[in-house]
């Protein structure tokens, strides 16, 4: 019989040997077939090479012929056995690469799943993830759940939520945004006016003023991202020129430079670009980072010109921002660039730089939304970081619209 104990070390010390960790990541898909289709291609070969050059060593002549022909017979009926496999599943895409093994129905349940325990987690910036995650499902039977961290210790968190219920446009959250504007956080206050308007209020017209001219660098990049999503129109059509008084400050604040800057084209300011173009051929990644998002929302041929030579930048983090702008705009160019940084291992061993690249990656692969990466996705917000399950949940909420696939909760 075949020696399986050998055969198992030889595949294991080849995987270590020649990087093939990746490969046996593969396994926690379950998948049998694609396992037999992997040892078949790429690892059969070279056990059968080294456990032949093993049995050369072998001391006595006459059971080194014996063993040479016990070996073929071994070696030519596993690899009958694993050709067949092949045959049989050829017809079989990798789970990383299908969606036909999960239905729309399973992705939203394990989103939902997902930002459930996210808003509920002891870290006061997860909850806050998680309710921006609920208001992108843009699900009103999620309001119940948004409106409890109206009152949650952190006011982080009760500024998400009321820009959460802001972006739903949720009118039964009416009353407890009334009591929110009078919160003891100015941040929390500035939300809940913008959740107000949303909703129909035109109170808050020069609500954000005083920010805005404020030395408070969080208070008025806040406010200048309030303006970029409340539009140009009705109350706000001086938008623009407030922006543009905020960003020509001689001493203003870098970030709030850029903040400024995103909201102008968000608002379709096309006086903008140059101002973006600048910050993306700046020394810092950060300001490059946030160009990204400005020149994304902008759009154009010069935009679309700056987006292709950051996918070429030297920081990942940067590549991976540009990648997914790019997809935003249907070019998948880089897309698998995007699928190898999910294995992404930074090189000083800090994990927090590994989970925010892996993060990106899901990310944009969201934005790309290319019908292959559903299952990955899936499998991802199954994944032992809190963190990353949640950058996959996000990701899949964008997948899922642009498949035109988001379903109700009562729908399911």
């Amino acid at each position: 019989m075949l020696d399986w104990s050998r055969f198992c070390l030889t595949t294991i010390k080849l995987c270590e040997d020649r990087n093939y960790a990746w490969q046996l990541s593969q396994f926690r898909y379950d998948s049998l077939k694609e396992t037999l289709r992997i040892v078949t291609i790429r690892l059969l070969p070279q056990v059968i090479c080294v456990s032949w050059r093993s049995s050369l060593q072998m001391n006595n002549s006459i059971a080194q012929t014996k063993g040479r022909r016990r070996f073929a017979r071994q070696a030519l009926v596993l690899l009958m056995v694993l050709i067949a496999a092949l045959v049989g599943s050829s017809g079989c895409n990798s789970p990383t690469n299908t969606f036909s093994s999960i239905s729309p129905s399973q992705l939203n349940q394990r989103i939902r799943a997902v930002t459930n325990a996210a808003v509920v987690s002891s870290d006061p910036i997860t909850r806050c993830h998680g309710l921006e995650s609920l208001a992108a499902l843009n699900d009103l039977q999620a309001a119940a759940t948004i409106h409890r961290h109206f009152y949650d210790n952190s006011a982080a968190v009760r500024f998400a939520a009321a820009m959460a219920a802001g972006d739903m446009r949720d009118t039964t959250a009416r009353p407890q945004l009334q009591i929110l504007l009078r919160d003891n956080s100015i941040s929390v206050q500035l939300a809940a006016a913008y959740a107000l308007e949303r909703i129909g209020d035109q109170r808050f017209g020069n609500w954000y003023d005083h920010v805005l001219a404020s030395d408070n660098a969080q208070l008025c990049g806040q406010a200048c991202m309030i303006l970029g999503r409340l539009g140009n129109n009705g109350i706000r059509q001086d938008s623009r020129d407030k922006l543009w008084r905020v960003l020509n400050r001689p001493d203003q604040d870098t970030a709030v430079r850029l903040q400024a800057a995103e909201a102008l084209a968000r608002l379709g300011d096309e006086r903008i670009i140059e101002r973006l173009l600048a910050y993306g051929g700046s020394t810092y990644a950060d300001d490059r980072l946030m160009a990204i998002s400005g020149l994304e929302l902008l759009g154009g041929a010069d935009a679309f010109a700056m987006l292709t030579v950051l996918a070429g930048d030297p920081q990942i983090e940067v590549r991976l921002a540009a990648f997914g702008a790019l997809g935003s705009a249907n070019d998948q160019t880089n897309l698998q660039e995007l699928r190898d940084a999910l294995e992404y291992r930074d090189p000083d061993g800090d994990q927090v730089v590994t989970e925010r690249v892996r993060g990106l990656a899901l990310l944009s692969l969201g934005k790309i939304a290319n019908p292959q990466d559903g299952n990955l996705l899936y499998h991802t917000m199954e994944d032992n970081s809190e963190y990353l399950r949640l950058a996959a949940a996000r990701a899949a909420i964008d997948w899922l619209r642009n498949q035109n696939q988001i379903i109700s909760a009562t729908g399911m």
